[in-house]
């Protein structure tokens, strides 16, 4: 195995258009009785990355009251 060179460039998350290509898979989502669609924290972790939303699910620990702080 070849050592990683320090200029690597590290792996780009794909885009909002590219992961949206992909299909859901089952527990990624699920109803609300007011009619909502909700992404689980199985979805979330799948797409990789925190989007700072506030999510109900967000896996990453990010929370709306920690954006109002700044």
């Amino acid at each position: 195995m070849l050592p990683e060179s320090e200029d690597a460039a590290p792996p780009q998350r794909p885009t909002l258009v590219e992961f949206a290509a992909r299909p859901l898979l089952p527990g990624d989502v699920y109803h609300t009785p007011e009619g909502y669609l909700v992404f689980t924290g199985q979805y979330h972790r799948r797409r990789g990355y925190c989007c700072q939303s506030g999510c109900r699910h967000c896996p990453f620990g990010f929370a709306k009251s920690m954006s109002s702080e700044q």
